[in-house]
């Protein structure tokens, strides 16, 4: 869990667990980049996600947002591990479209969360700050060309965020979160893609 504090955020037993069961289910994985193991992405979004909402409910679907769209684990795992309200939430979170092409998957996931509850809705936003907080740091060590590690490019990339600001605005929830997401939005968008 290197460079990511579990401080006393994660004192619940139902937190707790979920960080087990997500640092075990992601256990070899790196980020994208390859710098830091993938566990630290789901602590920093559940860090922001408690500290905005306090709900432990939320920080647990923080933590497991991933485990069934990127590991072995399913649905029906997570109902008996974490019962049916956890699992009702990560389903908003996760890609249902693996055959659609890669960005209309992205979009319809967006779309999908206009009818979402606000604990997926501020989930999301934290997981898109720390993806794009992930590019800045990488940008900071020295990367080259922090863009090279999606296959669509940079503008795609930029062009979803825009659009997910865009509904994620149009709520009155989560405005901290929004400044802290149009920042680092920004500067991504002054990183040249090379």
């Amino acid at each position: 869990m290197d460079e990511v504090s579990t401080s006393t955020l994660f004192s619940s037993p139902l937190v707790k667990k979920a960080l087990k069961y997500a640092t075990k289910a992601h256990l070899g994985t790196m980020r994208k980049d390859g710098t830091e193991p993938y566990i630290n992405h789901p602590i920093r979004v559940a860090t922001i996600t408690e500290d905005t909402l306090h709900n432990e409910t939320a920080t647990t679907v923080a933590l497991l947002h991933d485990v069934v769209e990127d590991t072995t684990l399913t649905f029906n795992y997570i109902t008996e591990k974490f019962g049916s309200d956890v699992t009702r939430l990560i389903q908003f979170l996760t890609e249902k479209y693996a055959n659609e092409d890669y960005e209309e998957r992205k979009y319809r996931l967006i779309n999908q969360l206009t009818h979402a509850p606000r604990e997926v809705v501020c989930i999301k936003i934290a997981d898109q700050i720390d993806n794009m907080e992930s590019i800045l740091r990488s940008k900071n060590n020295n990367c080259k060309n922090p863009w090279s590690i999606f296959k669509h490019g940079k503008q795609s990339k930029i062009d979803q965020w825009e659009y997910s600001f865009d509904l994620f605005s149009k709520q009155d929830d989560f405005k901290e979160l929004l400044i802290r997401y149009r920042v680092a939005l920004n500067k991504l968008i002054s990183i040249p893609e090379k």
